[in-house]
């Protein structure tokens, strides 16, 4: 019967060289394999390190910043009772805050007397810096005075000064 070449290597024993070739060639690719799975697993440790180095001084951060407005919301506390406190008794009820912007509700009426106070203080102001000046130039007027009385008459500056 015929006798396949399969068949003739494996009797003559060229069979085993080559199953001895697949075994190591199967070999080494576990080989690799177990290399390349060591690697990816000791680069997936590093990186899950890093996140929880990362998620460490996230934390530590927030409590800091935590810490950080607890202060600052009691100074905002502290800073609204001293504004309360030298507001004035009656006129500082009219207002309301809205929002946490600061930002004052209007009220029409309140909003005129401001500026109806504004203008007094501003007028009060230039009539304050009108009288500054008329004043420093009635003194510059008082030594030009002086200055001529003793350039004619030397002996009334004497007694203007006595005065």
């Amino acid at each position: 019967f015929p006798i396949s070449k399969d068949l003739q290597s494996l009797l003559k024993g060229g069979e085993e060289g080559r199953n001895k070739a697949e075994s190591d060639l199967l070999e080494r690719k576990i080989e690799h394999l177990n290399e390349t799975t060591e690697k990816k697993e000791q680069a997936l440790k590093k990186q899950h390190a890093m996140g929880n180095h990362a998620a460490k001084l996230r934390k530590s951060e927030n409590l800091m910043l935590e810490k950080k407005l607890r202060e600052l919301q009691q100074n905002v506390i502290q800073r609204e009772h001293i504004r309360r406190l030298r507001a004035p008794a009656g006129g500082g009820g009219g207002q309301q805050k809205t929002g946490g912007g600061g930002r004052v509700e209007e009220n029409e009426g309140a909003a005129k007397a401001a500026q109806a106070a504004f203008r007094e203080v501003k007028g009060r102001r230039k009539l304050m810096e009108a009288a500054k000046r008329h004043t420093e130039e009635i003194e510059m007027l008082h030594k030009e005075l002086d200055r001529l009385r003793q350039r004619t008459f030397p002996s009334l500056v004497q007694l203007h000064e006595d005065r």
